[in-house]
This record gives structure tokens, C-alpha cells and sequence, in this order.
């Protein structure tokens, strides 16, 4: 059975994880993440319809 962990030691135990050298080299090696702003015509429409709904 999983123990059960208070925020102080969770803290703790993520604070030792990512600072493990190999996580580090593990995560630098990601791509960064980003959000694409593009959005399909009809949605777009949708929401400034809905925008406009609300005001």
C-alpha cells in the first residue's frame, strides 16, 4: 500500500528528483513547449460569437 505524504515531504521528494543530475540532462534534452495560436476558421467564429453573446 502507497504511504500517504504531506506536502512538506512531497515537496521534498520532487525538490530531490529534479535535482538529480541525470534529470536535468534528461529534461534539458526536451524540446520547449509552446502553444500553437492557430485555430480552425470555425471554432475562431464560434468563440467571437459567443464573445459577443456575453457582452
Amino acid at each position: 500500500m502507497a504511504e500517504k505524504r504531506d506536502n512538506k515531504s512531497t515537496a521534498a521528494l520532487l525538490r530531490r528528483q529534479f535535482s538529480n543530475e541525470t534529470m536535468r540532462r534528461y529534461l534539458r534534452s526536451l524540446p520547449l513547449f509552446h502553444v500553437n495560436r492557430w485555430l480552425p476558421d470555425k471554432l475562431r467564429e464560434s468563440l467571437k460569437r459567443l464573445d459577443r453573446k456575453r457582452k
